[in-house]
């Protein structure tokens, strides 16, 4: 402004140049803006270099649902392209990689083509504005595939567990007890545990002299 002043010869600027003047004072303001006021702010610049490298796919939805943006993974996991995926509806875009469905474990995404089962922890978590109204939502899809695998396996192996305990323990206890004269016999079996440990213990009646 200094500087138009003085070559459009406006008043007293006509006579004196303050250009120098006002870089200074530009300068000193910078300086102070960077140190005081934090002018150039690096957490929105970390934040979306953490974003846009996770393998977790994040989509920022609206306040009428549609898609404003995504990260690559989310990309990845449409097969579409970003300018394809942006004004999309969220609720759409979870069909775009194959037959989505709802299961115990989460969202599950099978491929039309494959046939594999993909299975996903939705996370989703509100956006307002400055005055608190709301304003869109945060969607991210975290993929637990293999630990649901994990789980399936695990359950299998103490169920084969529990029925190998079930035939052993069956073994030891009688299936009748014998009869006595004058006598009543009863009996309770009580593993301890949760009855899937395998014991050594086993009970009869015996005669005696």
């Amino acid at each position: 402004a200094a500087n138009i002043l003085h070559n459009l010869e406006i008043g007293w600027f006509a006579r004196i140049d303050l250009t120098p003047f006002a870089f200074t004072v530009t300068a000193g303001l910078l300086v102070w803006g960077l140190f005081e006021e934090r002018l150039v702010d690096l957490a929105p610049l970390a934040r979306s270099a953490v974003v846009e490298s996770m393998t977790d796919a994040v989509l920022v939805l609206d306040a009428f649902g549609r898609v404003v943006d995504v990260n690559p993974a989310a990309v990845a996991l449409a097969g579409r392209t970003r300018g394809e995926l942006i004004g999309t509806l969220g609720r759409d875009l979870v069909y775009l990689s194959g037959v989505a469905e709802v299961g115990p474990n989460g969202l599950v995404l099978v491929d039309r083509s494959s046939g594999d089962r993909r299975t996903f922890d939705v996370s989703q978590q509100p956006l307002t504005d400055i005055s608190g109204r709301a304003a869109g939502e945060l969607v991210v899809l975290r993929e637990v595939t293999q630990r649901v695998r994990d789980q399936l396996r695990l359950q299998q192996v103490l169920d084969d567990r529990s029925r190998v305990a079930a035939t052993l323990q069956a073994s030891m206890v009688p299936a009748r007890l014998p009869t006595v004269p004058a006598c009543e016999l009863a009996s309770r079996y009580v593993p301890a545990g949760d009855g899937g440990e395998i014991g050594g213990d086993f009970f009869d009646v015996f005669r005696l002299d």
